[in-house]
């Protein structure tokens, strides 16, 4: 089971602001994706190494295996990208 958890914002510049424009309001902070991953019995495994730019909307599939998503890149444009899910060793953090 994947769940969402919540993170410090973190502060961007938001390259679409235009300051002349008097309705623009700038969007500098985001807050990263993170999962804590659990198994069948609720044993929690640990966080999921997201990448930059992993959308949560559309919302993504996830299997034992592999995670569907969408991911945008610097110029916002989405992505559908495959990501494998790749379990650490049991010494590993």
């Amino acid at each position: 089971m994947w769940v969402q958890t919540s993170q410090p914002g973190v502060k961007r510049e938001d390259p679409g602001y235009d300051p002349t424009d008097p309705r623009a309001l700038p969007d500098e902070w985001r807050e990263p994706v993170a999962f804590g991953v659990f198994d069948e019995e609720g044993r929690y495994l640990g966080p999921a190494l997201i990448p930059e730019g992993f959308s949560t909307y559309p919302e993504p599939v996830f299997t034992r295996d592999w995670v569907l998503a969408t991911v945008r890149d610097a110029y916002d444009v989405q992505t559908v990208v495959t990501f494998r899910v790749d379990v650490g060793r049991p010494d590993s953090p």
